[in-house]
């Protein structure tokens, strides 16, 4: 997580697509689920993942342009 300090703005919540762990906490943050996260104001999405194509998709499908992939 200390990669995290890093980014423009202090993240808030992880986003997972899996309802098995919404709910839970990692590193101290709750993890949503993505209507969640979307529904939050001016959110910004950095997409850590090796499925980072796929997600881009799917937020693009959903409106959402504004989104980092972190390396």
């Amino acid at each position: 997580a200390a990669h995290l300090t890093a980014l423009p703005r202090r993240p808030t919540a992880f986003v997972d697509s899996a309802p098995e762990r919404w709910g839970a906490r990692v590193d101290g943050l709750p993890v949503l689920s993505p209507d969640e996260a979307l529904a939050a104001s001016a959110p910004l999405v950095v997409v850590a993942s090796m499925y980072a194509d796929d997600i881009g998709r799917a937020l693009r499908a959903r409106g959402v342009t504004d989104f980092v992939v972190a390396p």
